[in-house]
């Protein structure tokens, strides 16, 4: 309880619900659980409950991982726009079909 009280705690944790993507959302719920496991681990006594703090640790986080989803880079501020690459269509050849030739 005292944990979840701490101020530092619940900004960090509203910081990430405000978050506007998704992407965000999770790296910000990254940090909000790196300084929650923290706080639990310096209240523990004892060296096993540090170890469950830690696996509770890595099993949060760790469903913030999205592995099949492919980041997409930032589009950064530039100078000048990049253009698009565009490709002209390769044309299909017409294939002459063998015609049987009836006598």
């Amino acid at each position: 309880n005292r944990t979840v009280n701490d101020a530092e705690v619940q900004a960090a944790k509203k910081y990430a619900q405000a978050a506007r993507t998704d992407l965000e959302k999770r790296n910000r719920l990254r940090n909000y659980y790196d300084i929650y496991y923290q706080r639990m681990s310096a209240l523990a006594t004892t060296p096993e409950l540090k170890l469950a703090l830690q696996a509770l640790k890595t099993a949060q986080q760790s469903m913030l991982d999205q592995p099949r989803v492919r980041p997409s880079p930032t589009a950064g501020p530039s100078g000048t726009p990049s253009p698009t690459p565009t490709s002209t269509p390769v044309k299909k050849k017409n294939k002459e079909k063998h015609k049987k030739m009836h006598k």
